[in-house]
């Protein structure tokens, strides 16, 4: 794959992505098995010979994806385990911000979108203590993604969220 959807939920990003982008291979990885089963058979149904979904808990890192590899990875609405004895089950963390540092191309982008302002503090305060990245905020003239599920809902309900792109640093 050259595009990384981790925590890709119930699968309309991943999906309209692949079929937006036929020529591009995009592979979801999702905490919930039940999700991936379904996402897994739309795929199969649909024959989307450019996507994939494999049921995974980024924790343990992305050691089956290769150094350099990827053009994108994408995370997008994260849990934000509020409770701060919970923050360490949050699993953008300093050693996912390391792998997706690792398996992003030189020329690489991490997208980040969030309806939580602690969350987007926190994301923003591991990756200036990683260093490897540059942190920007998108407008929407600088996203030409499809929209998430939770994306839509936010709209739909007028709850405001926040997109960053950030680029690896060469």
């Amino acid at each position: 794959p050259t595009v990384l959807d981790i925590g890709c939920g119930r699968g309309g990003f991943l999906l309209e992505y692949a079929l937006r982008n036929p020529g591009i291979n995009i592979f979801g990885v999702e905490v919930r098995k039940q999700a991936v089963e379904w996402i897994d058979s739309i795929i199969k149904g649909e024959q989307l010979l450019n996507a994939g979904v494999e049921w995974y808990n980024t924790t343990n890192g992305l050691p089956f994806i290769t150094s350099e590899s990827v053009d994108a990875v994408c995370y997008f609405f994260p849990d934000p385990w509020h409770k701060k004895k919970h923050h360490k089950r949050r699993a953008f963390n300093s050693s996912l911000v390391q792998e997706i540092h690792r398996v992003l191309k030189p020329t690489g982008t991490l997208y980040l979108m969030t309806d939580v302002e602690e969350v987007d503090a926190y994301q923003q305060e591991v990756l200036q203590a990683h260093t490897g990245f540059e942190f920007t905020y998108a407008s929407d003239d600088d996203w030409d993604l499809p929209r998430t599920d939770h994306e839509n809902f936010s709209i739909k309900k007028n709850i405001p969220y926040i997109r960053a792109t950030v680029r690896k640093r060469l």
